[in-house]
């Protein structure tokens, strides 16, 4: 009984609806396909996130010691104030536009994408200015190396110079 009512739902959760009856069970594969496709856009955020900073790196090291140490204290600080935009921000508007697409309302994530722009916009002035006194910061911790408190004071003004 119960077997035979959920095979009766549509996939739109109504019963006695005429959409395509939801086919239970699933395989593995089809499992896979629809885990893959849900999660590629999250994938995809954290891995361009990665290189982006994986790409500084490389780049620093080359440059020298005293850039790289900088760039890595400045980082710091960067990594714990940028947290709450790209976390927060990026991980609702996958999620609620998932949510939108999934129930066929594209309009409803469109919605949520200018949403999280405006938000991610007016939430990225406060820290672009933690980023452009980053070095300052470095004042606070043991440091004696002129050269890495500079590095740390120019890595995140070029940064924010170059995104902006």
């Amino acid at each position: 009984m119960v077997n035979k009512s959920i095979q009766s739902l549509s996939q739109d959760g109504e019963e006695g609806s005429k959409s395509t009856p939801l086919k239970l069970p699933l395989t593995t594969s089809e499992i896979r396909i629809r885990i893959i496709s849900a999660s590629w856009p999250q994938a995809s955020v954290v891995a361009c996130r990665l290189a982006t900073d994986l790409t500084y790196v490389a780049i620093l090291g080359h440059l020298g010691t005293d850039k790289l140490a900088g760039s890595a204290f400045a980082g710091v600080v960067k990594t714990i104030s940028s947290v709450v935009l790209w976390q927060g921000f990026g991980n609702a508007l996958i999620t609620l536009s998932s949510q939108a697409v999934g129930a066929g309302n594209p309009k409803l994530a469109e919605t949520w994408l200018q949403t999280s722009i405006l938000c991610c916009t007016v939430g990225s002035i406060p820290v672009a200015i933690i980023w452009w006194f980053a070095g300052d910061l470095l004042a606070f911790a043991p440091c004696e190396d002129t050269n890495v408190v500079h590095y740390a004071r120019l890595c995140p003004m070029v940064h924010n110079l170059v995104m902006a």
